[in-house]
């Protein structure tokens, strides 16, 4: 394959070992906009302008920068085919084709009901993934034989995920579907897309395979991927897909692209692990106020922190942010903000092993989301019978009635958060009732047997569906 290579920034940098390591590649070109760079040589190989670029024989130009949107543009005004203009994660994908790893779970894998897959992003600890992995177990206790499929994932996950007697494939080619990819899926009964940033999968898999697509992505992630992927999928793609979202956010955001597409809203559930131990925890003098999540302005620990930094009595409280934290400048900004309150305390990636093991420690759990489809932490906080404080776009505000079962307050609002935590530090005594109510919540809406229940509907409308559209009985 002769291909040009556009951009040789920092993203160019950071993966030109990968790009190196393909054997069937064939670079002919560099490119790029910075027309300092022409007329350089670069391994070997002259930098030149992208319209000197064009004048070369070439199969394929792989677009490597993080303005990838606006060269894809630039170069389909200058006639370049869509066909061979590649984005690096379709490209990477091409060349891993059929790849695999499986990771077999430890459980007996007879078949009692459909054969399902489940794919997903890559397997991580945040939202989307978890919700993958309880569906996947939910089929399994419904008698579903389900896997799992990821284009990568977190070992120490995917050791807790095989442990439940979940497999699990590795296939680094997803979303992208190509033919061994098509034979592989064709030896299951049915398949659960999990994300909007799966699209390609969907695509392709409806057109041989029933197909649920389960939505859960804040507005973010559908500008990056419709950016990707949305102009290459017209309205007949979508057709003879059972279409759901985890809660009204992804559906309004989804609505937004297709009106009304979407109709059904398919909440998941999450393993129960009560004792009276983890929902009762210990007395102590001091209240503990929790933020858990990947650390980023979508999350806004931003407004947790200027919170407590407000708070009166904050000598009564300890206040923790868990979750990952990288070397951006947000996260440096809430690790000298958190340093600036002595009862702050930064705790970095936790497993869910491990929050599970802290929760009895923790009183109140904060969401201070900007946007949120349904944090799967506030509904642990909810299992585990704790306060809750979210804010009013997430979904989880669907499920609290303000001072009954937790508390809701206005996205970015750090004044309205700090009268919450503060009058809880007056009003102690009523915590455990608010805890008892939040538990009925997660009992009525978001145990493993409900979820089960409503997952299993969804999949058999989704099969008769797309049967009846082929025609078939």
């Amino acid at each position: 394959m002769r291909v040009i290579v556009f951009g040789l920034g920092k993203f160019y940098e950071n993966r030109k070992e990968q790009f190196w390591s393909y054997p069937d590649v064939d670079l002919v070109a560099y490119t790029d906009n910075n027309m300092c760079l022409w007329g350089k040589m670069l391994d070997g190989i002259e930098v030149v302008s992208p319209e000197e670029a064009l004048q070369i024989t070439y199969d394929t130009i792989l677009i490597m920068s993080t303005y990838a949107e606006e060269i894809y543009k630039q170069l389909t005004k200058m006639g370049v085919e869509d066909s061979r203009i590649k984005y690096w994660e379709t490209f990477c994908a091409e060349q891993v084709s059929g790849t695999k790893t499986i990771y077999t779970g430890k459980s007996d894998d007879k078949r009692v009901k459909d054969k399902i897959l489940v794919i997903t992003t890559d397997l991580n600890y945040d939202g989307g993934s978890l919700a993958a992995i309880y569906a996947t177990l939910a089929l399994k206790n419904r008698g579903y034989n389900a896997s799992l499929a990821a284009p990568a994932g977190d070992e120490r996950l995917i050791a807790e995920t095989t442990d439940k007697g979940i497999s699990i494939y590795i296939c680094p080619s997803l979303p992208y579907i190509y033919y061994k990819e098509e034979i592989w899926i064709k030896q299951f009964d049915m398949v659960l897309v999990n994300v909007f940033q799966m699209i390609q999968s969907v695509v392709k898999t409806r057109l041989f395979c029933p197909t649920l697509w389960w939505i859960h992505e804040p507005v973010g992630m559908f500008h990056y991927t419709r950016a990707r992927h949305w102009n290459r999928v017209c309205a007949k793609d979508l057709d003879n897909i059972g279409i759901y979202a985890v809660s009204r956010i992804p559906r309004r955001n989804f609505n937004s692209y297709y009106p009304e597409r979407i109709q059904q809203i398919l909440n998941y559930g999450i393993p129960d692990m009560k004792s009276d131990d983890l929902i009762s925890g210990q007395k102590k003098e001091k209240i503990i106020f929790a933020v858990i999540g990947r650390v980023g302005e979508r999350k806004a620990q931003d407004i947790f922190c200027k919170a407590v930094r407000n708070m009166r009595l904050k000598e009564l409280a300890e206040f923790w942010i868990i979750g990952h934290y990288g070397q951006d400048s947000y996260s440096e900004e809430i690790c000298r903000m958190s340093n600036e309150t002595e009862s702050a305390k930064m705790m970095g990636l936790l497993t869910r092993e491990e929050i599970y093991s802290i929760f009895p420690q923790i009183d109140v759990v904060v969401c201070t989301s900007r946007e949120d489809p349904l944090p799967i932490v506030m509904t642990e906080g909810m299992m585990f019978g704790k306060v809750c404080i979210t804010t009013d776009n997430t979904g989880t505000a669907d499920f609290i009635q303000e001072g009954e079962n937790g508390f809701i307050i206005p996205s970015e609002n750090a004044d309205a958060l700090r009268e919450r935590m503060e009058w809880i530090l007056n009003n102690k005594d009523k915590l455990d009732g608010i805890g008892q109510k939040a538990r009925k919540t997660y009992e009525k809406y978001f145990t493993m047997e409900v979820f089960g229940e409503n997952l299993e509907s969804a999949l058999v409308e989704t099969k008769k569906q797309w049967h009846l559209e082929k025609g078939e009985k």
